[in-house]
């Protein structure tokens, strides 16, 4: 049956799902449903086969939502795969404190690709200044990234904007749908050289699978500590670079597409892959911060840290323990009340009328009042209620009230003669016995 509480309930009850709904999804960690390039991504464009690949050679991986902080890193790897370049410009503070922790033995390895991201060249013409790079950021100057107009160009030739906005959002939706119909990069396998400091490549590393239009490559002011390089025609190109940075080391790597799903199983890639991000074995971890998973914006994810929920907790019981003890509980639903014909004076109207018609009836009331007067009076003296016996409650009552024993002797001995009498009561007489026996109480 729906009434008012029951609605209440209903909505509580919604509510309470809602929120419960909302903390599971946030307990479970955000994986873009494995369309993303990310360390969940299963796609070709995503890493996921990186991430198994190390975690079936027995090393210890994991994943970061959080922003990377270098009081909390422990002496390891920290990957960042293809990070976005507009989370990049926004948030490199983090980036800038991660060099004390490299300086201290800590290692980054990175795979950049070139800015073509209209996003964030929207944004840099809304800045005065030029945020920093990635590169920038992590100290590494000197070091870019080059394009021969075949390496990361686009799949798709873009649609000529014109100044209406309409059209310009038929051409991104046009360009999305052709980028996801668009057939498969065609693979090359090409013969890599490593050279300087690379020890653990030498003799592991010899050909990568790439796209066959290229991949980008790195340009480096000063000659790197190592480096992994491949030859077109009489040109040296440099697929990836160490740079020596304290008792630590910065891993540049010039496309993230070698270390894809598409690619990682083919070649020599899944071998530089491992021995890039885990030379000696140590831990490795994928940041997923600066791949927009991170978790800025959702309040209800605090819920799922222990410190934050237990307050949030107290919070609530101290709340719902107030609220219960100031509540107003309603009992439970009265009658509906019948309509009545007739006023309740009314109706003793019409009873004291009934009495007061025929030889006796003023005489019945009367002796009704002394009985409701002997009544009264033997609850207040402490005697049972059905008692009638006039000297057993005059007894009691004299012991404290002699006066009005008397007075109660006097007024039911009057009453008792005059309903003995077959006489026929008169309304001064009727009035003035109801007055005496009234005056005992």
């Amino acid at each position: 049956m729906l009434s008012v509480r029951n609605a209440i309930v209903a909505a509580t009850v919604l509510l309470v799902l809602s929120i419960m709904t909302s903390l599971l999804s946030m307990i479970r960690e955000p994986d873009s449903g494995g369309m993303g390039n990310d360390s969940f991504g299963t796609q070709g464009h995503g890493y996921r086969g990186l991430f198994e690949t190390l975690d079936e050679l027995g090393i210890e991986v994991d994943r970061e939502f959080a922003p990377p902080d270098s009081a909390r890193l422990t002496a390891g790897t920290v990957a960042f795969l293809n990070p976005a370049a507009t989370i990049v410009a926004t948030e490199p503070t983090y980036l800038t404190a991660l060099q004390r922790w490299v300086n201290k033995g800590g290692r980054i390895v990175v795979a950049l690709s070139a800015p073509n991201d209209f996003r964030l060249k929207k944004m840099l013409a809304q800045l005065k200044e030029t945020p920093p790079t990635f590169l920038d950021a992590i100290d590494l100057q000197g070091v870019s990234l080059i394009d021969d107009g075949a390496a990361v160009r686009r799949r798709i030739a873009r649609r000529p904007r014109s100044g209406n906005s309409s059209r310009d959002a038929e051409t991104i939706a046009g360009d999305l749908l052709d980028a996801l119909n668009a057939p498969l990069r065609p693979l090359q396998d090409v013969t890599v050289t490593v050279e300087g400091n690379f020890k653990e490549l030498d003799g592991v590393v010899s050909q990568l699978t790439v796209p066959a239009d290229g991949v980008a490559s790195l340009v480096c002011d000063q000659p790197p500590d190592g480096s992994v390089t491949w030859t077109v025609g009489d040109e040296v190109r440099i697929l990836a670079a160490r740079f020596k940075r304290g008792e630590g080391e910065i891993v540049v790597i010039s496309d993230p597409l070698l270390l894809t799903n598409r690619l990682i199983a083919r070649g020599d890639n899944s071998i530089l892959a491992a021995r890039l991000l885990a030379p000696s074995g140590k831990p490795v971890l994928f940041d997923e911060f600066y791949h927009g998973l991170g978790v800025r914006g959702q309040p209800l994810y605090l819920l799922t840290h222990l410190s934050y929920a237990s307050a949030a907790v107290g919070i609530l019981t101290v709340l719902g323990l107030s609220t219960w003890r100031k509540a107003v509980f309603p009992g439970p639903p009265l009658p509906d009340d019948r309509v009545r014909r007739r006023d309740i004076r009314e109706y003793v109207d019409a009873m004291a009328r009934f009495f007061s018609e025929g030889n006796r009836g003023r005489g019945q009331l009367v002796q009704e009042l002394r009985n409701g007067v002997l009544r009264q009076l033997s609850i207040e003296m402490g005697l049972p209620h059905d008692t009638t016996n006039v000297d057993k409650i005059a007894t009691v009552m004299a012991r404290k009230e002699p006066q009005r024993a008397k007075l109660l002797r006097d007024a039911t001995q009057s009453v008792n003669r005059a309903t003995q009498s077959a006489r026929r009561w008169s309304q001064s007489e009727t009035l003035d016995a109801m007055r005496r026996m009234s005056a005992c109480l």
